[in-house]
């Protein structure tokens, strides 16, 4: 899979920003005429540059580069644009008992195209009217309807998005408001795409997750901890590093007292369809009727109704109606129509139906979940009654991660998150560096990430938080996507499309020039099953030569000032400070502006007076050239 390029036309201001209509190719691909590009297949070489080892799915690797500005994040907002309508429309009318919450985002007037399975694809937006074409046979497209009836023949075969921003300026959805009399045009559809609460149905997620535009950082710093923690002793347990060259050593965890007042207040305000008290009222009866199942060994863990005895029991009540709101299946047996319907209705209603209807409903849906121990839906549930099978009643300690391993032999992640403590601990992992060529891999590009021996997760700088934080997402998501299997509701993706916004952020340019192959040693890490995920397509928008420098020309767009530029000088393997030049536009003197502004002025000040200038002046210049000019030597000077 690859996609080929957005074809733009006249569209509100808000929406293309500084973009011009015409077409956006994502390489070096002829404009369509009459719906249909000629594309060669990608050359084996090509392809052999980033599938580095023959059990990695095939993975094209493509770029956007511009100046700040020109455009790069708007055509990527496009896309986005485009991919959660054509999830609103195949899904929002489909009859699940859960209904998305995606919005359609209206003031779209462009063509996405892209390649899968060999067969050219186009999505067609304009305004709210949408139109699927796929290529039949060379040059011949077929029309298809996009409706709920067509949700497996377009889903079937198409791409996951997991698109990457840690900007703290990007995905505010009041930026996305026009000022013009059509209040159509806004950035509500942002809601429904962030985070993944439908089951990887809709085949879109922007990470990380932002409310009203803001990353919480505690809350991306805590889900991160888990991702890293379990990734890494997965890999310690296969004899493999994550992240390459350490080795997780112990991990230490600390019960978080106000988890269950900082997870019901978000959980009420997040699900404002019903009232508070009936929301308090329903996780009531679940964590009675979990007592029930549970109570006896709990109570060998903690005092009854201690605070710690509680917070367990909130968190299997809060976890399993979490998951009845979120998965279909468990949306029918908590039987919602009949909970609304007691909610619209008077009091004394409710509490018929909280008396005589709510308690069979809790006692159903904790049979459904003890009936399936090997879901990733019921994962964390199982975390938890695992936690309390333990008897560990320590609210804080630290363990081994080789006797953990030992005792558990862990075989898959979701093996390793099962016996990890639950959410409501808060943990930290220590890591040491490898010793020993034969644990180490010398031709890694990861390399080593710290100079010391060893450190914890909490205490890395930015830059590596961010490779860290970005590499789990995208394993993370992997991992879900190959789980997940054909049912009434869902199809599996068997293809995925990595989109990194200003890849470069937090990085020291020595991993900007590392990215790519970091990226693709960490898909090599995962073991990604070819069956599951046949072909990956990343597409980098970047400021940073050092990236570019890993991507083919022919692979790249240029953006200035909202229009396509033509650039042929390769960029491959190619010279960072000509790349400046050519591919990035870099008009002006490579050295900063006051320094510019100073050596112009001593340059001058010399020819006009013929004097050389003081010592303490050559001493600041730092380019030989320069400065053996204002020394006046001009034997060095010609040569």
């Amino acid at each position: 899979m690859r996609i080929i390029g957005v074809d733009l036309r006249i569209m509100d201001k808000v929406v293309s920003k500084t973009l011009r209509p015409g077409w956006y190719p994502f390489g070096d691909y002829p404009a369509p005429k009459n719906l249909f590009i000629n594309l060669n297949p990608l050359s084996k070489r090509v392809l052999g540059l980033y599938r580095t080892r023959k059990t990695l799915p095939d993975i094209n690797v493509s770029c956007i580069v511009g100046k700040n500005g020109s455009g790069k994040s708007s055509l990527l907002d496009i896309m986005y644009r485009i991919l959660n309508n054509l999830s609103y429309k195949l899904i929002v009318e489909k009859d699940t008992p859960i209904k998305p919450e995606l919005q359609y985002a209206y003031g779209v007037h462009a063509d996405l195209y892209y390649e899968s399975d060999g067969k050219l694809n186009i999505i067609a937006c304009d305004e709210d009217q949408m139109k699927f074409y796929r290529e039949v046979h060379k040059g011949e497209m077929k029309s298809i309807p996009i409706s709920s009836n067509n949700f497996d023949e377009i889903l079937s075969k198409f791409f996951y998005t997991i698109g990457i921003n840690y900007s703290i300026y990007a995905f505010n959805k009041h930026d996305y408001k026009t000022n013009e009399s059509n209040d159509s045009i806004n950035g509500e559809w942002l809601d429904g795409v962030f985070h993944k609460n439908d089951g990887y149905l809709a085949p879109l997620t922007l990470v990380p997750y932002r409310e009203n535009g803001v990353i919480e950082i505690r809350k991306e710093n805590n889900l991160a901890q888990q991702r890293i923690t379990a990734l890494s002793i997965l890999g310690m347990s296969k004899h493999k590093q994550f992240p390459i060259g350490y080795y997780p050593k112990t991990l230490n965890y600390k019960m978080n007292l106000n988890y269950k007042t900082e997870k019901l207040e978000r959980f009420i305000t997040s699900n404002t369809q019903f009232e508070a008290e009936i929301l308090k009222s329903i996780i009531h009866e679940l964590e009675s009727k979990w007592e029930k199942y549970i109570g006896d060994e709990l109570e060998n863990l903690y005092r009854k109704n201690s605070d710690e005895y509680q917070l367990v029991l909130f968190y299997l009540a809060y976890k399993t109606f979490k998951i009845c709101l979120t998965y279909n299946d468990y949306f029918d047996t908590l039987d919602v129509k009949l909970l609304k319907e007691a909610c619209d209705g008077t009091p004394d209603i409710f509490i018929e139906y909280q008396n005589k209807y709510l308690p069979q409903i809790a006692e159903n849906i904790i049979k459904k979940i003890m009936g399936n121990p090997d879901d990733h839906i019921t994962l964390k549930v199982f975390q938890c009654l695992n936690f309390i099978k333990k008897k560990d009643n320590q609210l804080k300690g630290e363990i081994d991660v080789k006797d953990f391993i030992q005792q558990y032999h862990p075989k898959t992640y979701d093996e390793v998150v099962k016996h990890l403590y639950p959410p409501f601990f808060e943990m930290d992992i220590l890591f040491r560096q490898v010793r020993g060529r034969k644990f180490k891999d010398d031709n890694s590009s990861w390399g080593e990430m710290l100079n010391n021996s060893q450190f914890k997760l909490s205490k890395m700088s930015s830059g590596e938080k961010q490779m860290l934080y970005a590499m789990s997402y995208v394993l993370y998501h992997l991992k879900n996507l190959q789980s997940v299997n054909e049912d009434n509701y869902r199809v599996p993706y068997h293809h995925i499309n990595l989109i990194f916004d200003e890849a470069e952020l937090y990085y020291h340019p020595d991993y900007q020039r590392r990215f790519i192959a970091m990226l693709i040693e960490s898909l090599h890490w995962a073991k990604i099953d070819r069956r599951k995920i046949r072909s990956i397509n990343i597409l980098i928008a970047t400021h940073s030569p050092f990236v570019l420098t890993d991507i083919l020309t022919e692979h790249t767009l240029y953006l200035m000032e909202g229009r396509r530029q033509i650039v042929k000088a390769q960029t491959f393997g190619g010279n960072y400070y000509d790349m400046l030049r050519s591919s990035f536009f870099f008009d002006k003197t490579a050295i900063g502006d006051i320094s510019a502004r100073a050596i112009r002025k001593w340059i001058k000040e010399k020819n006009e007076t013929g004097e050389k200038p003081e010592q303490e002046i050559l001493d600041m210049v730092g380019d030989p050239f320069v400065t053996r000019y204002l020394e006046n030597i001009e034997d060095d000077v010609q040569n």
